[in-house]
């Protein structure tokens, strides 16, 4: 289990709290949050600072309600490839490295829908082309 302290730039303006650390990180996304996990499983002590109110860079999303739904944006990668087994996939070498596991779900094709219509296309190992 990794334990960050996590500070958000607007609130570590208001509070004189002071804290030592080994590496101050500058930015939440899958990089900071990539390297800093590393850091801290090889002991150091990791302070990430981020300037927006949401952890993840890239790699989160947001909602906005309308009298016509609930519409999820992402706003970075929602196909992450190769990450279920061991493979050349960076983020999956950060989770290899840092003993991490987690739940994947595998499919071997995806959907677009544009507005010229919709195909889909395969993905994943070329093995599970069959």
């Amino acid at each position: 289990e990794f334990v960050f302290f996590l500070v958000p730039l607007f609130l570590a303006k208001k509070t004189q709290a002071i804290h030592f650390t080994d590496v101050v990180c500058i930015g939440s996304g899958i990089g900071g949050l990539s390297a800093s996990a590393i850091l801290t499983k090889a002991g150091y002590d990791v302070t990430v600072c981020e300037s927006h109110t949401v952890i993840g860079g890239c790699a989160h999303g947001w909602e906005r309600r309308s009298k016509e739904g609930i519409f999820k944006f992402d706003s970075g990668p929602s196909l992450f490839s190769g990450c279920s087994v061991p493979s050349s996939n960076p983020l999956r070498q950060v989770l290899d490295a840092c003993d991490l596991e987690m739940e994947w779900k595998s499919y071997n094709q995806w959907n677009m829908y544009l507005p010229e219509g919709t195909f889909a296309a395969k993905c994943g190992d070329i093995v599970g082309f069959g």
